[in-house]
């Protein structure tokens, strides 16, 4: 007897059986392509890809990436987040502030320039840069009587205000590491 005869006398005695098991397996199949593109979808949306290195803070919307060596430091009050280095006094804190009704960035910048004089520093040089393509302000003052340096940026978005504070003591300040820092900011959604 042959195979298809063999194959064929069962399908006509038990089709039941075979309609069953085809939409079994058919079900299977489908289970297995839809796990497979929702997993696909997931892993393209970012749900599982993140850039080694960089600090996330979903809540606060923002990442940014720091050297690997620096550690995360308990943030002083105001502050969102902290890290430093371990080797010596340098150290970044992020601040996230929601701008009172009225308020705008250059008020906050004008009082941070009175702030900064006021608590004994000097501002030694200040421009704008873009940071993750958002205008930016920032200051670098120079506070000699404490021997500490500051880099200080300062922009806005969506009726918040962001902060990335960098200092250290004059002979750990390193700038073109704390700018690299600040540059490495990234809004996240």
């Amino acid at each position: 007897m042959s195979d298809f005869k063999i194959y064929n006398d069962f399908l006509k005695s038990k089709p039941l059986l075979f309609i069953k098991l085809f939409i079994l397996d058919r079900n299977k199949i489908l289970a297995g392509v839809l796990f497979l593109l929702i997993s696909g979808f997931l892993i393209g949306c970012g749900g599982g890809s993140k850039e080694e290195g960089r600090y996330y803070n979903r809540k606060n919307k923002f990442s940014i990436k720091f050297p690997e060596t620096w550690k995360e430091q308990k943030p002083e009050r105001g502050i969102v987040v902290t890290f430093g280095d371990p080797e010596n006094t340098a150290k970044v804190g992020i601040q996230r502030l929601k701008l009172p009704s009225g308020g705008n960035l250059e008020q906050v910048i004008k009082f941070m320039r009175s702030y900064i004089v006021n608590i004994g520093g000097t501002i030694i040089d200040e421009g704008n840069e873009l940071i993750d393509n958002t205008n930016s302000t920032w200051f670098l003052a120079e506070f000699t009587g404490k021997g500490e340096m500051m880099l200080a940026y300062y922009f806005e978005k969506d009726n918040y205000i962001y902060s990335i504070l960098c200092s250290a003591d004059t002979q750990d300040f390193y700038e073109d590491e704390m700018r690299r820092i600040a540059q490495s900011f990234r809004f996240e959604e």
